[in-house]
């Protein structure tokens, strides 16, 4: 997906020597909220789920982006995503989920036992967890799968402002389909897809607001530190 960026050029003088010039160029790339249009982010502000579609060269099915603002801090909402290994406690769809390696760089690949077409599909990806402007951005790409022949995408975690304590969610991903599935089931295949988009970000959404909640009034132990665990996590991870 391709996103429109803005510069400007930054002339510094600089005088570490005398009669020497440095001069430096600084771009300064938009945001994903600065990409929508004036009723989009007017949406976003109330809370609101904007929904994209746009077609990719080669490929028969389009990418879908949701975009929605949650109230919490990009490192929070990254850190509660960058849990993998709790991704089927609440995900639609995702029966088991693994990580099966990790490499420097926050560079893992991933295990998954998927819910889809009335069977359970095996998929293994390839994750890459790391520091964006204004916050954090996770990048995927499908390994391998029996139902799909492309899954990649990605999910990107943006200050809104507000001492850094709102968030815009953004969760991009397009799928192609196996050429094994029957002509028949496409369509449905399509429409889950579609809905998998919108469902994950309401459940991401939802899971960083219980995490939240119980890290301030839990009563159980366990549950009032798993987000200081999901932030050390991320910390590690994006080092």
């Amino acid at each position: 997906m391709k996103f429109n960026s803005k510069y400007k050029t930054v002339l510094l003088v600089s005088s570490f020597t005398a009669g020497v010039l440095v001069v430096l160029t600084q771009f300064a790339f938009a945001g994903y909220y600065e990409q929508l249009t004036p009723d989009e982010q007017a949406l976003i502000r109330k809370g609101g789920q904007v929904v994209r579609t746009q077609d990719v060269d080669g490929d028969p099915w389009p990418q879908y982006t949701v975009y929605q603002k949650v109230n919490a801090t990009p490192f929070e909402t990254a850190a509660v995503f960058a849990d993998f290994d709790r991704h089927q406690e609440f995900f639609p769809g995702i029966v088991s989920s693994k990580v099966t390696e990790s490499q420097p760089g926050g560079r893992l690949t991933l295990k998954y036992h998927l819910k889809k077409l009335g069977q359970t599909d095996e998929t293994l990806v390839s994750e890459w967890v790391h520091r964006a402007d204004s916050g954090y951005r996770v990048d995927w790409r499908l390994l391998s799968s029996h139902l799909a022949e492309k899954s990649d995408g990605f999910a990107a975690f943006e200050s809104m402002g507000n001492a850094g304590e709102s968030t815009l969610v953004v969760y991009s991903n397009l799928v192609v389909p196996n050429s094994s599935i029957p002509s028949f089931l496409l369509g449905i295949f399509k429409k889950k897809v579609e809905g998998e988009v919108k469902d994950s970000v309401s459940a991401l959404l939802g899971r960083v607001r219980s995490v939240k909640a119980d890290s301030n009034s839990s009563a159980d132990p366990t549950r009032a530190k798993l987000l200081t665990q999901e932030e050390e996590q991320l910390t590690k991870l994006t080092q």
